[in-house]
């Protein structure tokens, strides 16, 4: 009975602690605020007016909103104004506007100030005036400042990442750590040595923990260090260049000094994951038109080195060895808003905010509204606008899959301008067991034939209808391999309903001249696999309301900030062992223990009580007797003893027999 209610106790102590979580985890949701919050009201220049209101303006107690709003309008009313709703959260201000923009035109003849100012419920008013505010400028004695138009572009304007505003609100990426994977980092540059994390480093190529980079004979060793700089090179140490996150830190891992396998490549991409926030890996296969490489299935996880004659800084850091590292720095900034967001949050928020550059490249946009181009994806990064959306970013729906059959076709791909068409309808049906609605990523994989692979152009047309050209034409790739279960990749569908028609078309753009590309090249199977989340169509509109409304800088002017979900604490194993979630375990197997032990130590004490009263009365019904340290024998009634022997045969047989198993005690050692 007792290890029952134990188990009760337990169970009732179980239930209790979910209900606190659950009462946080609901807490957590009421403060969600962006997504449940109305747009901030505004009216024009010099016609409108905070106030302050309440029922009593001799008391401070609080009132329900709905009352506040019902004075907010009638106030708005008698002076002749339109009430726009309370200002942010300052609970009991409220935003009065003209209701004739433009124009004094006051109902009565009379001026609102003065309904205000000789109100009961307004316990006072001010009207609005345009404020003087100009931006402060940032200024680094770092010589080579002035020449990275990348951070601050006075010639071609909207031409940069737009982050010196960014700075100017003190987020430079503190708090995150950004890893460059490269050829190492020389961590004792003048640029580097104040941010350089060795907790995040390591040297894969020499197997140690230091990541400097190994002198070679061609002084090609150089890679890693420029992209750390362009990342966290500290500022105003009248040295070099400034990094766009210059208040991260930043690590190293060499791991392309080297023979490169599989399973290093694996190995650097989660290398100190418990310390490092980002991996930023500006390198891949050979990019020289005849190579088709990329993630092998395991690896599916500025400044200048000073070595041989080095001068510490560089100006032929460029392409997308360059860019890269900057995306980086920006992430690294986001990060330091919202530290809660994982790589999908980035990806979406880069597709929200990204700005079409380039007007001559082919931006379609798609079903869900988003701008893309095969040339510069869905545009150029902008610090500002990808840490304003930041700041207000729910975390997305974790991510789901669905997959089509494998189509064996074995159909031949006909030459251009005729085209081999296949369609797959994907149903809501099909995506209710995953629970998709829109899309992020669409793959198709295939296995194709041919002579001369660069003649295939491969498109893929999105739900909305938008085509997508996974696969172009490569003019110098003569290879006869073909595509051999290789998986093509677009984001150009993001954000649209992952239900509807998709179309795979293939055609060959022979050259009649060329003999080598004369036979006709095969399908011989594909698939189609979707990723996306069970965010709906109407969630991802209403997101990109919310990111627009976002970018005035309000939320990153003011001390609004979102809570991070429980269970999404970036992992801190290396720094501290015992993390938020082994001390909650640890505190429920303490308390577990602790009700444990004193449960066996009632148990056993009841159980040594109970022997002890056996004891007790087995020595009382002997006659036995301890006093004064002497064993004192009173003999009993010889005629009521043989009456009870008479009567009770069986229960003296028990007593006598009981007796006799008793330990024999001596009398010296009662005594002593």
């Amino acid at each position: 009975m007792a290890t029952l209610h134990f188990t009760i106790f337990i169970l009732l102590l179980f239930l209790s602690t979910f209900a606190l979580l659950l009462l946080t985890h609901l807490q957590y949701g009421i403060q969600s605020f962006p997504f449940q919050s109305p747009p901030a009201p505004s009216c024009d220049s010099g016609q409108s007016w905070a106030v302050r209101l309440h029922a009593d303006p001799h008391h401070e107690d609080e009132l329900e909103c709905e009352e506040l709003d019902v004075i907010a309008n009638q106030v708005a009313e008698q002076a002749g104004l339109h009430n726009q709703g309370q200002i942010g959260h300052l609970e009991g201000h409220y935003l009065l506007c003209s209701s004739h923009p433009g124009a004094n035109v006051w109902r009565n003849n009379l001026h609102p100030g003065k309904v205000l100012a000789n109100h009961p419920n307004v316990l006072w008013y001010s009207q609005e005036r345009v404020l003087s505010r100009s931006k402060r400028s940032m200024a680094f004695n770092d010589p080579h400042y002035p020449k990275q138009w990348h951070l601050h572009n006075g010639v071609n304007k909207d031409m940069d990442i737009n982050v010196t505003g960014i700075w100017e609100h003190n987020i430079t990426g503190q708090g995150v750590t950004v890893v460059v994977v490269d050829d190492g980092v020389q961590h004792t540059h003048k640029d580097l040595k104040p941010n350089y994390s060795p907790e995040g480093s390591y040297d894969l190529n020499s197997n140690d923990p230091d990541p400097m980079p190994h002198p070679d004979v061609h002084s090609d060793n150089h890679h890693g260090t420029r992209c750390a700089g362009e990342i966290a090179a500290v500022p105003n140490n009248s040295f070099c260049a400034v990094g766009v996150a210059y208040g991260s830190k930043v690590a190293g891992i060499r791991v392309l000094d080297g023979p490169l396998t599989d399973s290093l490549e694996a190995i650097a991409f989660n290398k100190h994951y418990q310390v490092n926030d980002i991996y930023s890996c500006s390198w891949g296969p050979d990019d020289d038109g005849h190579t088709v490489d990329g993630p092998h299935p395991l690896g599916k996880v500025t400044s200048d080195w000073f070595m041989q004659q080095g001068t510490g800084c560089t100006e032929s850091h460029t392409g997308t060895s360059a860019a890269a590292p900057l995306a980086a720095g920006m992430v690294a900034l986001m990060l330091q808003v919202r530290p809660c967001l994982g790589w999908r949050d980035v990806q979406h928020i880069i597709a929200f905010t990204a700005t079409k550059c380039d007007n001559s490249s082919d931006w379609r946009e798609n079903g869900a509204g988003f701008h893309h181009s095969h040339q510069h994806g869905f545009g150029l990064l902008n610090a500002w606008k990808l840490v304003n959306a930041a700041k207000i970013w729910e975390p997305v729906p974790f991510l789901v899959s669905y997959q089509s059959s494998v189509f064996d076709e074995k159909v031949s791909i006909p030459s251009y301008p005729k085209e081999l068409v296949r369609t797959w309808k994907v149903t809501a049906a099909d995506l209710a067991l995953s629970g998709m609605r829109t899309l992020e990523h669409v793959a198709v994989t295939v296995t194709i034939t041919h002579p001369c692979r660069g003649n295939l152009e491969i498109v893929l047309f999105c739900p909305s209808g938008i085509p997508s050209v996974i696969g172009a034409r490569r003019a110098i790739d003569r290879d006869s391999a073909g595509y051999q279960d290789w998986t093509f990749s677009t984001v150009r569908c993001w954000g649209e309903r992952a239900d509807g028609q998709y179309y795979l078309k293939l055609s060959d753009h022979k050259e009649p001249s060329s003999q080598q590309c004369a036979s006709v090249g095969e399908l011989k199977q594909w698939k189609l696999t979707l990723y996306g989340s069970s965010l709906t169509f109407k969630d991802v509109k209403d997101r990109q309301m919310l990111v627009r409304d976002a970018m005035s800088g309000k939320y990153l002017h003011s001390n609004f900030s979102l809570p991070c979900s429980p269970g999404l604490d970036i992992p801190s194993e290396m720094i501290s062992p015992f993390t938020s979630s082994s001390l909650r375990f640890l505190l429920l197997l303490g308390c577990f223990a602790l009700f444990w032990s004193l449960y066996y130590i009632l148990e056993a004490a009841m159980a040594h009580l109970d022997l002890r009263c056996l004891q007790c009365l087995s020595w009382r019904k002997t006659g036995h007797r301890v006093r004064n340290g002497r064993r004192v024998e009173e003999a009993l009634d010889e005629e009521d003893e043989g009456s009870q022997e008479r009567e009770s045969g069986v229960e003296l047989h028990a007593v006598h027999d009981s007796e006799a198993k008793m330990p024999l005690i001596d009398r010296d050692m009662m005594t002593t």
